[in-house]
């Protein structure tokens, strides 16, 4: 399938943003994101990020896609932001979403 799960996109997003985070050469052009996570995103978005995917068939054999090859959804969403308020996430403080420790409060 040409689509990408949302598994393997969030594979990719945390493997992209972990290196951006380690100083790795960012593909796009910036305009102010400074969080790893969402220049990743936006790499996506553009397809810039230089990843081929192993995707594993139900008989055993595999295919490999770039990142580029895909099409779908998750590709197309507006921004992580959107899809934080879609489906009611919130980023905490230090990347805790929980409620439960002090310093939410």
């Amino acid at each position: 399938s040409k689509y990408m799960t949302k598994y393997e996109r969030a594979r990719i997003l945390g493997t992209r943003a972990l290196q951006i985070s380690m100083n790795a050469p960012i593909m796009v052009e910036l305009e102010g994101e400074t969080d790893p996570l969402e220049i990743a995103m936006k790499e996506l978005r553009q397809r810039k990020i230089p990843f081929t995917i192993h995707r594993y068939l139900p008989d055993g054999s595999y295919e490999d896609w770039g990142v580029d090859e895909y099409s779908g959804r998750f590709l197309e969403e507006a921004s992580g932001r959107r899809l934080m308020r879609k489906y009611g996430w919130t980023r905490r403080q230090e990347g805790c979403a929980c409620q439960s420790h002090p310093r939410h409060s």
